[in-house]
């Protein structure tokens, strides 16, 4: 039995292979797309338009302009890009006027596998996908119109482009609605967010993400900025995207979300980015739970042991600070001596702590982030390894990182810099007409 609609959550779609009509099937009830006609492509618009209808359920049509202010930044958030105050490259490819964006239900979805813009094979609406193209080609390729691959990406696009309460009304219209409404607004969160409730309840439909230590004292940061707020998250462009984080310090890891009018910092971690090991963070996203404030948070015994493997690993000492707090975790999950053996005999937690990695086969990461303290002498004797060849793996991973950070930093400059911006998109524009007329 399918999940109805209005019940969505992000970590719950999956997808069931039907072998009768050889195509993948969600699991919700309805298959909710959008289609945005960037404004070069409005030149189509009525032809796109009347093909939707043609093919699919037509829910809303938006005629929409957004604020000079804000059309930077809105355009990197809606591609998944944290907004960096430089221009974007999106905005003179596709247009910076006003826009269509077309809200529409597939009521005869098929789910079958396509390489997206970035060459990676995915499930996705096919029907959904190839009209994209189609239109595309229809306008003179490149990406002046743009759609969801998939029930995920309609609602990470649908709430940034309407918030939560407009999403749901139009989901939960009957029938085709050929009325065009007129929209002057940015994506939501673009001021900053009123509360803490607000920013969450967006994250919760639009990202994959935990708060891994603090969330039961959130409200306190925010209103004091007495620390930051420490996320993991499945994909760190997505969920900055969704927050409106601003980066800090050309760093990767560090941004400002404007809650309350307080700039608050959030240290932002990430699958793959080695803080913890990779698989350790998908299973801690996997197995999140939902607390009592609205906020997705570890389950006891990744919050517990994650925390535990913080404290010792990334600090160069244990902070008494940590032991309330993880003596009454240890306690929920069967420990009844951690307090004890925390202040008296550190050798034993350390062997608790290599056990549960030993378990779950979870290693000892070095993360890319080469702010991240890494206490040697605790990571030895985790890994029972030489101290002076845990020493050249680290080196060996900064070296190997350096490119990187390079490359980061002077993207950002580039964004920054008007005329260098000017320069780099059009040798890009240029490259990529080449490679489609060698393509044809």
């Amino acid at each position: 039995m399918k999940m109805n609609i209005n019940n969505f959550k992000y970590q719950n779609v999956v997808y069931k292979y039907n072998d009768v009509v050889n195509t993948f099937e969600t699991n919700y009830d309805k298959d909710l797309h959008l289609v945005v006609i960037w404004s070069k492509a409005r030149v189509k618009e009525k032809e796109i338009v009347e093909e939707l209808q043609q093919h699919f359920n037509v829910l809303g049509c938006f005629d929409t302009t957004w604020s000079q202010e804000h059309l930077d930044d809105n355009f990197h958030r809606i591609y998944d890009v944290a907004p960096t105050g430089g221009k974007a490259g999106k905005r003179e490819e596709v247009g910076d006027k006003a826009f269509m964006v077309v809200v529409i239900e597939d009521q005869h979805p098929e789910y079958q596998y396509r390489s997206d813009a970035s060459g990676r094979l995915k499930i996705v609406n096919s029907s959904v996908v190839d009209k994209k193209h189609l239109f595309r080609k229809w306008v003179g390729g490149s990406y002046m119109v743009h759609s969801t691959d998939n029930i995920k990406e309609f609602f990470n696009n649908a709430i940034l482009f309407f918030g939560k309460e407009n999403t749901f009304k139009l989901i939960e219209q009957a029938g085709c609605n050929k009325q065009v409404s007129i929209v002057h607004k940015d994506l939501i969160g673009a001021n900053g967010w009123n509360s803490c409730d607000e920013l969450f309840e967006a994250l919760n439909l639009t990202t994959e993400y935990v708060v891994l230590r603090g969330a039961d004292n959130l409200e306190n940061t925010v209103k004091t900025l007495s620390g930051d707020v420490d996320i993991l998250c499945s994909n760190i462009g997505e969920f900055t995207a969704a927050a409106n984080a601003r980066n800090l310090w050309n760093s990767k890891n560090f941004f400002h979300v404007k809650i309350a009018e307080q700039e608050v910092l959030f240290d932002i971690r990430y699958v793959g980015d080695d803080y913890f090991d990779e698989t350790w963070q998908k299973n801690i996203i996997k197995n999140r739970v939902l607390n009592e404030n609205g906020i997705n948070i570890p389950r006891v015994d990744d919050y517990f042991f994650s925390h535990l493997y913080h404290a010792y690993i990334h600090k160069p000492y244990f902070f008494e600070k940590y032991i309330d707090r993880l003596t009454e975790l240890s306690k929920m999950i069967g420990i009844e001596s951690f307090k004890d053996d925390c202040q008296n005999n550190t050798n034993d937690v350390l062997r608790m702590l290599r056990g549960y990695l030993l378990a779950h086969n979870y290693k000892v990461s070095i993360p890319k982030d080469d702010q991240v303290y890494i206490n040697v002498k605790v990571m030895s004797q985790l890994q029972k390894v030489n101290r002076a060849k845990l020493y050249l793996r680290i080196f060996s991973v900064k070296v190997k990182n350096l490119p990187s950070r390079v490359m980061l930093k002077a993207k950002i400059v580039i964004k920054k810099n008007k005329f260098l911006f000017n320069i780099m998109f059009t040798l890009r524009a240029t490259f990529n007409k080449y490679i489609r007329s060698r393509i044809k």
